[in-house]
């Protein structure tokens, strides 16, 4: 298994609401990415999953929260989130088709995440929720070449690559159950190559105030290229059970740049049958 180095960096400080987002302890590259540093040097690394980093407001212009696919913006995360009071969620799933990464005219490295999880949702002018229980698939360029991974984190603790392996097409299901006494089980499988893992962690005091399923822009000290993962599929999301489609004040995510602003970096779908919605690259970012 391909360690993921962990060290305590600043990242990206950015206006949420009133707060400001530092992101701390990240994880590395997805395996072939990782640098080559010794043990004992500082390793920055890419943060395959992290809490949501929005623009000052947050709220795209003509939302309003309460409704069906009311409406938010971030800088990392595209998808779908739902908000609820501390405890409300007990677990998450989805399923999806691993993406092809196009890295095509690449010189450096590119990285995309695509994971559901518990915790991590933060909306303007709410105390900052800093811990996420997730686990997903990564679609990175390693200049031109790309490179495919799964992962499990339990943020910020550090995040930890999974062997098993992965291939564009390949058919994933994911899940996040929480089972009581700070005890959660982390579900991945792969049902083209065959493969399943569970991992259950033990750590107490976790709000369980949200729940997601996201395509995300990782980090590196600060927010990297979104590679162009063209666009991921994904279908039979649920929240404690409950299909999306059903779920009253589901809020949809659409990925915006840093810098310039306000330009989309990836676009969200309406949730149709079969809970189905899909995420779309549109540029790289930051």
């Amino acid at each position: 298994m391909a360690r993921r180095w962990y060290v305590p960096l600043l990242a990206l400080p950015v206006a949420v609401g009133t707060a400001v987002a530092v992101l701390e302890g990240v994880a590395s590259a997805s395996p072939g990415l990782a640098h080559t540093a010794a043990r004992t040097a500082a390793v920055q690394r890419v943060v395959p999953g992290g809490p949501m980093i929005g623009p000052s407001g947050g709220v795209v212009p003509g939302a309003s929260h309460g409704i069906l696919d009311s409406s938010e913006s971030s800088f990392n995360w595209a998808g779908y989130a739902v908000d609820g009071g501390r405890g409300a969620f007990r677990s998450v799933s989805a399923a999806w088709t691993e993406p092809t990464v196009n890295c095509r005219g690449v010189r450096a490295r590119r990285f995309s995440s695509f994971w559901v999880g518990l915790d991590g949702f933060n909306l303007p002018n709410q105390p900052r929720d800093n811990s996420v229980e997730q686990l997903g698939t990564d679609a990175d360029c390693g200049g031109t070449t790309p490179v495919y991974n799964a992962w499990f984190e339990m943020y910020p603790k550090p995040s930890v690559n999974l062997p098993n392996p992965v291939h564009p097409g390949d058919h994933m299901f994911a899940s996040v159950t929480f089972r009581g006494a700070g005890r959660y089980a982390l579900f991945i499988s792969d049902s083209t190559r065959h493969w399943s893992r569970t991992i259950v962690k033990i750590l107490g005091g976790l709000h369980r105030s949200s729940a997601e399923v996201i395509a995300e822009a990782p980090s590196l000290s600060v927010l990297q290229p979104l590679a162009n993962f063209g666009t991921v599929h994904w279908t039979g999301s649920r929240v404690n059970g409950t299909p999306l489609k059903n779920i009253g004040g589901r809020i949809r995510i659409t990925m915006v740049q840093l810098n310039p602003p306000n330009r989309i970096k990836a676009t969200t779908s309406p949730v149709g049958a079969a809970d189905a919605f899909t995420n779309t690259w549109v540029r790289a970012g930051p």
